[in-house]
């Protein structure tokens, strides 16, 4: 959550936006703005930046953009947080994340899932099957990792990918 205060005009507008790839539409001179972090929270945000949002129990941080490399870069980078590669489960969360990811520059989005198995049965990396889905028209294909694509859409990525890449948001399940 955030909160956007113009000192000149003593006006404040309270945002569920973290504004990590566009800006507040208030640009008159005056305007800053604030992230809000809880005190205390399950999610400490002195570490690798995480953020809280409390309606889903959802404590997640952005990571750089990089080249497409889940087994090395992305899952290491996660892990050296205590934490995993977000995974999303439900419309709620989806719908969320799209909210925070609007406005990015990068195509690609790497989230958590992966379809080893000869039936292409996608799961998370612990083995549960995902309970929700928002596959591309065309999808899902064979793939060893899954990413956030065009219009928020899902779809698969099979290889390491040096020429292309994505940013990732890792999560600390409670």
């Amino acid at each position: 959550m955030s909160f956007i205060y113009n000192k000149d005009t003593k006006r404040c507008i309270l945002h569920s936006k973290t504004f990590k790839y566009c800006q507040p539409k208030e640009t008159e001179t005056g305007w800053n703005m604030y992230l809000l972090t809880e005190i205390g929270s399950r999610c400490p945000s002195d570490i690798g930046g995480f953020m809280h949002y409390r309606h889903l129990d959802l404590c997640y941080n952005f990571n750089p953009e990089h080249y497409i490399d889940y087994l090395g870069h992305i899952k290491q980078t996660c892990s050296s947080y205590s934490g995993e590669l977000l995974r999303i489960d439900s419309q709620e969360r989806q719908t969320y994340i799209e909210h925070i990811l609007e406005g990015r520059t990068t195509t690609r989005v790497a989230i958590q899932g992966h379809s080893n198995n000869p039936g292409n049965v996608w799961t998370f990396d612990d083995g549960t099957q995902l309970p929700y889905t928002n596959w591309r028209s065309g999808d899902p294909a064979y793939g060893s990792h899954l990413q956030i694509f065009t219009n928020d859409a899902w779809t698969s990525q099979d290889k390491l990918e040096l020429n292309k890449n994505n940013i990732f948001l890792c999560e600390r399940i409670p």
